[in-house]
């Protein structure tokens, strides 16, 4: 019968200070149940729910600013749209060549976004963008990114230590008795922009160590790399997502066995050590 969506992020109020406030957007109500309170009552309790948060700003973009001053909004800034005339008169004098580049649209991410902040550093009146709308401009799925922000944790020292601890503990063998299900990306490769494969590879982890490795956590491995997977092989594009969880589910089932069985031990390792990712089974 009605909606309100609302965010936090931040608006330039001039001379490129950003201001945390609470965007107001989706603000509908059906024609059946206008002038019934619903809007008063999504807003106001919203609104409410941004003062307990300690925000002191809420702003809205509305075709009728004005319907809204009850609310305590007031026109901030304006749109304006320019038209450019391209007939004739106005025409280039050399055509120029007709090219069109596909990007990948996850990739460009990082385009998109070093464009955006710098336009919204010193334009007033701008304002931040939803979590969702790389999502929605890269077709993949959300997720939350209070747990896997984009920018990444921080590398403290408790967590090399830990690492490090690990790998140790690894390298001596675990001996975990029941079967274990390992997957990886197929190839691994850099983390930089100028990377062709980097939607495609794990820019993270050295693929070749998990394979090499992989047998010293038991008795009963399976490994699986996964083509076109990235290091997080969940969040990775359509088909090696769907891949991956086919291998998870197969497996889980208890059916047959995924890949073919290798040698145990350190020799598995060795022996594929120019493509370690061929070792797919430590179960002899």
């Amino acid at each position: 019968m009605a909606t309100l969506g609302s965010f936090d992020h931040t608006i330039n109020t001039g001379h490129g200070h950003l201001k945390s406030s609470n965007f107001v957007l989706d603000v509908t109500v059906r024609s059946s149940h206008r002038r019934s309170g619903l809007l008063s009552r999504l807003l106001t309790t919203d609104l409410e729910q941004a003062r307990e948060r300690g925000l002191t700003l809420a702003t809205l973009t509305s075709s009728e600013g004005g319907i809204y001053g009850r609310f305590g909004f007031g026109v901030a800034t304006w749109g304006r749209q320019v038209l450019v005339d391209t007939t004739e008169r106005f025409a280039l004098k050399r055509s120029g060549e007709d090219r069109v580049d596909v990007v990948d649209p996850i990739a460009a991410n990082p385009v998109r976004r070093r464009l955006f902040d710098a336009f919204n550093a010193i334009h007033r009146g701008s304002h931040g963008r939803p979590a969702r709308y790389e999502q929605s401009m890269s077709g993949e799925w959300d997720y939350d990114l209070t747990l896997k922000p984009l920018e990444g944790f921080p590398g403290r020292a408790g967590w090399v230590r830990a690492a490090r601890r690990g790998h140790a503990r690894l390298s001596r063998g675990l001996a975990i008795t029941v079967p274990v299900l390992v997957c990886s990306a197929q190839r691994s490769g850099p983390n930089t922009e100028g990377n062709p494969d980097l939607r495609r590879s794990d820019t993270v982890l050295d693929v070749r160590q998990i394979a090499m490795r992989a047998h010293l956590l038991g008795p009963d491995v399976t490994y699986v790399p996964i083509p076109d997977g990235i290091h997080d092989l969940a969040l990775s594009a359509r088909p090696a997502r769907e891949e991956y969880f086919e291998v998870v589910f197969s497996w889980l089932e208890g059916g047959a066995r995924l890949g073919e069985p290798s040698a145990t031990g350190p020799t598995a390792a060795g022996a594929n050590r120019e493509e370690p990712w061929q070792s797919v089974s430590s179960a002899g």
